[in-house]
């Protein structure tokens, strides 16, 4: 036989109006947020499946995040190429405008001033960094300067040749570096690749050099000394001598401190000139009755060197290759503006995948932003007929419980 009690009464009482508001406490914290109450232990498969799909949600805003990131490097180095194409531009304007006899050589240097001034802004352009403080034009070597100058004065490459990457889907990572080494230092010209910088220094260095340089050599009875610079590096070296009539051609491998094999060669012509070689100069002079005339200078470099590296001077003038001429600039000019404009567009193709790819995780998210409501949102409407109910349902039972308070227990068993 069961005692009754009301100590016992009271605390069935209590318990089910503990319940009561436990159930209450949940129903308005999710008419609040608008989520409903889940559990493990209630329902195990809905939790998983909830926290399968916030999972490939965190995944989406980390390749969005990277999107982002991705898409400000890639324009941040479109801005730069759009400004580097009209800068190419000028310097061909320049090159056809110095190319014109009616101008002094005051007119060239000033121009040559405009030229270098143009060079040192490419420069900067070429260092770009982003907010980061990271190169564009680097590769991976970060924060350190790319582009830099050689002791001799020459522009250097001192980034690598890596690529910074950024994964933006499972199986897609974009990259969000340029090659520096490629946009700026390998332009494929007619005399072989060259630099945008070496381009530019050629143009210059012809500007000044239109009163003090020459493409002809004369040559007679009295001794025409020749001062090679090689720069310690090998090159073929070819020219042509005009004597009595005649074009001799002229092809011989240099070496630095080392001529005998052009001595050698122009002996072979059998024109009876004078040649003697001593380091570095050569010293040439035909016969009292006779002159002749060295043109069409070139070197050949044998290991990829730069051709403006290679010099000859004659008394207090520059033997002129045929390349340091202001009409072969303009062909390099060219060349130059048809590379970058080549490397823009394969940026542009870059900073569209990029933009799709945002298209479509946006897309994707949305999708399974959608599954996840579905498994997590309440029904607002049977939440609040729910806890309309529960809260009459609580009023009445406190009502209750108050007027049953009232009695002892020995009120029901009389």
């Amino acid at each position: 036989m069961t005692n009754i009690s009301s100590k016992l009464f009271n605390q069935q009482v209590m318990n089910s109006l503990k319940s009561l508001d436990s159930r209450i406490s949940e129903l308005q914290n999710e008419t609040s947020t608008g989520l409903r109450t889940i559990s493990a232990s209630s329902d195990p498969i809905l939790v998983s499946e909830l926290n399968t799909g916030k999972e490939v949600l965190s995944k989406f805003d980390r390749y969005l995040s990277n999107t982002v990131t991705a898409n400000d490097r890639l324009k941040l180095a479109d801005t730069v190429l759009q400004s580097v194409e009209p800068l190419l531009t000028r310097f061909s304007e320049l090159n056809i405008q110095a190319n014109t006899d009616t101008l002094n050589q005051s007119d060239r240097l000033a121009i040559k001033a405009e030229v270098d001034e143009l060079r040192a802004l490419l420069m900067d352009l070429a260092n770009t960094k982003d907010h980061n403080d990271v190169a564009i034009f680097g590769g991976t070597i970060g924060e350190q300067t790319v582009f830099g100058y050689s002791d001799s004065g020459r522009v250097e490459y001192l980034g690598d040749q890596g690529n910074m990457t950024l994964k933006i889907s499972d199986n897609k990572n974009v990259e969000t570096s340029i090659s520096g080494l490629d946009t700026f230092m390998n332009v494929q010209t007619s005399n072989g690749v060259k630099s945008v910088f070496d381009i530019i220094d050629n143009f210059s260095e012809a500007l000044e050099m239109a009163e003090s340089g020459t493409k002809d050599i004369e040559v007679d009875e009295n001794s025409t000394l020749l001062r090679f610079q090689l720069a310690d590096r090998p090159a073929i070296v070819n020219f042509q001598i005009f004597y009595e009539g005649q074009v001799h051609h002229v092809e011989a491998k240099v070496v630095n401190g080392h001529l005998e094999n052009l001595q050698a060669e122009i002996e072979k012509l059998g024109l009876g000139l004078a040649v003697v070689t001593t380091g570095n100069a050569m010293s040439i002079a035909t016969d009292s009755n006779s002159s002749a005339v060295l043109s069409d200078l070139s070197f050949d470099p044998l290991d990829n060197s730069d051709v403006s590296l290679f010099k000859i001077d004659v008394g207090d003038k520059r033997f002129l290759q045929a390349n340091e001429n202001m009409s072969q600039s303009l062909g390099d000019f060219n060349d130059a503006i048809s590379h970058v404009s080549v490397k823009h567009a394969t940026l542009g193709a870059k900073i569209q995948a990029v933009t799709t790819q945002t298209e479509i995780l946006r897309q994707f998210k949305m999708t399974v932003s959608e599954d996840v409501s579905e498994l997590q949102d309440a029904d607002l409407a049977e939440v609040v007929t729910e806890l309309k109910q529960l809260l009459l349902n609580k009023d009445a039972a406190q009502q209750v419980y108050a007027k049953l308070n009232q009695q002892t227990l020995f009120d029901f068993i009389r």
